[in-house]
Formats: C-alpha cells, sequence, structure tokens
C-alpha cells in the first residue's frame, strides 16, 4: 500500500510541475501587467530606476503591487495536490479513495474557477485582486491535478472499464481537457473577434458543467456552490469595469 501510495504521490507532483512549466512557458509569469504595475513603473523611472525588477521592487515595497502569478499557480496546485494527498492518506489506497480524490479535487478546482469567473465583478471590491487572466491560469493549475488524479484512477482502478468503453471514455477525457487547454491558452486577450469568441465559448461551457455538477451533487451544501456561480454569472454580465486593462495581462479588455 505505501508503494502505491509513494507512486500516487509521485505522479501528481510530477503533473504539477509538467503544468506550471507549461504555462510558464507560454506566458511571462513573473508578474501581471496592470494599472498597479503601471503605477509602479512610473515612480521607478522619476526615481531612475530603468530595471524591470527594479521597478517591480520600488512597486511592491509601496504596496501597489500585483501577486506574482507564478507563486498564485504554484499556491493554487499545491493546496490541490494536498487535497488528493490528504484524501488518499485518509481512505487508503483503493478505488473508493482514488474516485474520492478526484471528486475533491475537481470542487476544489470549481472553487478556484468561481473566482476566475466572478473577477470582472470582483474588482470593485478587492482592489488588489489578481487580474482574471491570472485567476484562470490559477484554475487551470488546479485543474492539472484533477487530470492527474483522474489518470490515476484510470490507469490504477479503472482498466476494465476503459477497456469496455474506450470511444466513450476518450471523448469525455478529450473534452474536458480540450476546454480547460483553451481558457489557458485564451487567458490574456487579444483583439481578434475569433480569440474572444473562443475564449468566451471555453469560460461559459466551464461554467455550465460546474454549474450542473454542483447543483445535481448528492451532498447538497456543495449545492451552494451552484447558486454562487449563477451569481457569478449575474455579476459578470452586468458588471462595468471602469479599468479594463486591468483584467487584460497584456490585452485589451475581459469578456463578458
Amino acid at each position: 500500500m505505501s508503494g502505491n501510495f509513494v507512486d500516487c504521490s509521485y505522479l501528481l507532483v510530477q503533473a504539477l510541475q509538467q503544468t506550471i512549466e507549461y504555462l510558464e512557458r507560454k506566458y511571462d509569469l513573473r508578474v501581471v501587467l496592470g494599472n498597479e504595475f503601471a503605477q509602479g513603473a512610473l515612480v521607478g523611472k522619476k526615481l531612475g530606476l530603468t530595471s524591470y525588477y527594479q521597478r517591480y521592487a520600488i512597486m511592491r515595497f509601496s504596496g501597489v503591487g500585483p501577486v506574482s502569478t507564478r507563486f498564485l499557480l504554484w499556491t493554487v496546485a499545491s493546496a490541490n495536490a494536498l487535497v488528493a494527498g490528504m484524501t488518499y492518506a485518509l481512505l487508503g489506497w483503493s478505488r473508493a479513495s482514488a474516485s474520492a480524490a478526484t471528486r475533491n479535487t475537481a470542487r476544489f478546482a470549481g472553487v478556484c474557477f468561481l473566482f476566475a469567473f466572478a473577477a470582472p465583478a470582483l474588482v470593485r471590491f478587492v482592489r488588489r485582486l489578481p487580474s482574471e487572466a491570472t485567476l484562470v491560469l490559477a484554475f487551470v493549475a488546479a485543474q492539472g491535478v484533477h487530470f492527474a488524479t483522474v489518470i490515476v484512477l484510470l490507469s490504477a482502478f479503472e482498466r476494465e472499464h476503459v477497456a469496455q468503453n474506450p470511444l466513450r471514455t476518450a471523448l469525455v477525457v478529450a473534452l474536458g481537457f480540450g476546454l480547460v487547454l483553451t481558457a489557458a491558452l485564451t487567458a490574456h486577450s487579444r483583439t481578434a473577434r475569433w480569440f474572444a469568441v473562443l475564449r468566451t465559448f471555453a469560460l461559459y461551457a466551464i461554467f455550465l458543467i460546474f454549474t450542473v455538477a454542483f447543483a445535481f451533487n448528492r451532498l447538497k451544501p456543495l449545492r451552494v456552490l451552484a447558486v454562487l456561480l449563477l451569481a457569478a454569472l449575474l455579476a459578470r454580465l452586468t458588471s462595468r469595469v471602469q479599468s479594463p486593462n486591468r483584467w487584460a495581462a497584456g490585452g485589451t479588455g475581459t469578456v463578458r
């Protein structure tokens, strides 16, 4: 049992590391470029600091700097990996514990998505909230850990089911992974209309999946999350963000 648990932990850590490294290669994850960065850079420029990191140090020292994206991604992904690890530690190495790990990590990722989806409205109340793009990437990092638990479940305990239903399993996995990958690749807004449409489709499809899953969950307390997601949808559609550049790390605005 201990050997299997170690192997599972190793798979989770590897998936976590690969997810973060991919996002780091895809985007510049040193900091999120927003209004606060512009203010800090301006202060640094007036003081004669031309280095990117010197300006960023001044910005963070002054208390107006944004949250480090890399730190947030590692924190969220590590927290979800801890959720999975604790599930296995409490329930042992079995089909039931593997299923519970997939459910728990999916729920954690759902909460992360809730914050990302509601970001355009939350900015009115939390001035230093990370950008929407950053929160979407944080959700992707959490979802990456969930995918790792799914792989463990299918490879260790559901091989017979996969063999009997290969097409269905492949379609479900491909759909989920494809939507999350699209959300990651389109996290930073661009001016192209097709890009915005693709981004909107991915976000609202993920929203629909989580809302339905929480609404019909057997654990009634979790149904509250479906209500919160609907509230986030309403807030997102009615929000009027005065500074859209804050929500496009390197882009032009947000998708309503």
